[in-house]
This record gives structure tokens, sequence and C-alpha cells, in this order.
């Protein structure tokens, strides 16, 4: 996501029933232990990245059908007080309890975030303890300047790092048993490098 506000104070706490009063402008609010965040519109390098990895989890899962990927906009909701919008979300078949017909209700298996300046710190901080706290098993942070992923796993109730994805690293997972996606793969701008028509 883009640039970040919050909106938050000591006395008020933002609710899920406030977050349906918000306005269809097509921002991406979420909320977070109470305070509600915005982020204006993705960039096109945000969106070529969130989609290359829906692409490459959807071909694998055509092969694969273990669960399903979603892509935002679709909001997932923890508690009343905590609700997000990732990028990218993964639910096995295990969990597809939690699909319901507005949104999902629970943690997804898999959370993906791209980052960016606006948004990158609340990523790594706030919404990784968000995600830890509520079940998320894995998380992966993909990051567009440098050109890395880095893969975050649940251990004892927190997101720990177990990988850092360089240069010709291929990324896997166990929740995507025998899954190779190239690093560049993820990073592929080429189109968005052609000159203007």
């Amino acid at each position: 996501m883009g640039l970040a506000l919050v909106y938050s104070s000591d006395q008020v706490k933002f609710t899920y029933d406030d977050y349906r009063q918000l306005p269809d402008d097509g921002k991406r609010y979420e909320i977070i232990d109470g305070e509600l965040y915005m982020a204006t519109s993705p960039t096109p390098n945000h969106q070529t990245i969130v989609n290359n990895f829906s692409f490459a989890l959807t071909a694998y899962l055509r092969a694969h059908p273990i669960g399903k990927i979603f892509p935002a906009p679709l909001e997932v909701y923890f508690t009343k007080t905590n609700l997000a919008q990732p990028d990218v979300i993964f639910i096995s078949k295990e969990r597809r309890h939690i699909i319901k017909t507005k949104n999902v209700k629970g943690a997804p298996d898999l959370v993906i975030e791209v980052l960016s300046p606006g948004t990158e710190r609340r990523d790594r901080t706030i919404k990784r303890k968000m995600y830890a706290q509520f079940g998320v098993r894995e998380y992966w942070m993909a990051k567009a300047n440098t050109a890395t992923v880095e893969i975050l796993r649940l251990q004892d109730g927190k997101l720990v790092p177990v990988a850092r994805l360089e240069k010709s690293d291929l990324l896997t997972s166990p929740l995507f048993p025998g899954l190779k996606i190239p690093r560049a793969e993820i990073f592929d701008f080429k189109f968005l490098s052609l000159p203007a028509a």
C-alpha cells in the first residue's frame, strides 16, 4: 500500500461498526488495536508484485488444489478492533470455514504484504504482531527497491524470520509442497519499463 495515515485517540477505539461506515472512496482502511489506518492507492510496481505473487501461487494451486489465494482488497476480520486488508492471502482447505460471504473471519494460513515507504514500519511491527497474535502461520514481506522477500514463520506465538530471498534464490514454503518461485519472477517489471506509446 501507499502512504499510511492513522487516526487514533487515547479515548476512542475504532471498531468494525465504525469501519463499515467509512466511505467507499477507493482507499484501503484497516483497524489495529482500535486505531484506524488509511493507505492511499498503491503504485504500479506494488501492484505488479502483488500480481506476480498471485499468478505464481494460482498456477501452483491449479495443479495442487489445497486452498485459495485472494489478492486485495478483501477484509480479514480478527476481532471487532482488529481488521486488515493484506495484499495477498492464502487459505488452506482445512481452514476454508473462515471464508464468509463478505469477508474472511479468522487467520489466513499465509499473509503477503508488499512494503512501501508509507507502510513498511507498520507492516514490520504492529501488523506483524497482530498476525502472530491471531495465528497466521506464515508472513511474507516483499520490498521492491531491494527486490527481496522476507519469510517469517509462526513459532511459539511469534512470527520469526526464517529466510531472506535475494539474487537467484527460490521461494519455497511448507505450506506449498514442491513450490519453487524464482525471486526474479516476483520482481519482474519488464512491461513497466517499456517506452510510453
